[in-house]
């Protein structure tokens, strides 16, 4: 085979490492994006639900865009639940145990302080972990499809971890502003 030997100097794969990997089934495949995709049609739940609750102007514009970015990643993965024999009724059963119980008490939160921190300290960073888990497991080649649609859903999240932490710290330093005088000194006298 003379003059093809730069062929194997080609990127393989289109530049996927991990492909000899056996990766994750469908059937894993598929439970788990039908989580990922409950986590993400809840939040639209909660952003509509709790936006007009709170005063804060800024939280309720944030509110507004990541419901629409959660209702964009809850259409992309409902597809791709299809795509992976599966379908919708796939999210529901899994909103009906754990983690349908854990996001409504995100929905329930009684503030804008404890939203945000259900949200940015507890369910956007295991969310962010579960997708690097994902994408660490599943085989990358097989499963491109997701492995796109999750690295740019991954992508969003951080962001929006970032600008959540933000608030979580603003909120927080008001909470403490409006502690009432004295109350740390009935804490400390009561020993």
């Amino acid at each position: 085979m003379l003059g093809q030997a730069y062929l194997d100097k080609l990127p393989r794969f289109c530049g996927l490492s991990g492909v000899d990997r056996v990766g994750l089934s469908v059937e894993q495949c598929a439970c788990l994006v039908a989580r990922f995709a409950a986590i993400k049609k809840q939040s639209v739940y909660i952003a509509a639900a709790r936006n007009a609750r709170h005063r804060e102007y800024e939280l309720k514009i944030a509110l507004a865009r990541w419901m629409w970015e959660d209702a964009i990643h809850y259409q992309s993965l409902e597809t791709r639940l299809a795509e992976l024999r599966s379908n919708k009724l796939a999210v529901d059963k899994v909103l009906d145990y754990e983690l349908g119980d854990f996001l409504c008490e995100i929905l329930h939160s009684p503030g804008s302080l404890e939203l945000c921190v259900g949200l940015f300290e507890v369910l956007v960073p295991a969310f962010c972990a579960a997708i690097g888990h994902y994408l660490s497991e599943t085989q990358p080649l097989v499963d491109f499809p997701t492995v796109r649609l999750l690295k740019s859903i991954l992508s969003e999240e951080q962001e929006r971890v970032a600008l959540g932490n933000e608030f979580v710290v603003v909120l927080k330093q008001r909470k403490m502003v409006k502690r009432p005088r004295g109350s740390g000194e009935i804490i400390a006298n009561a020993s």
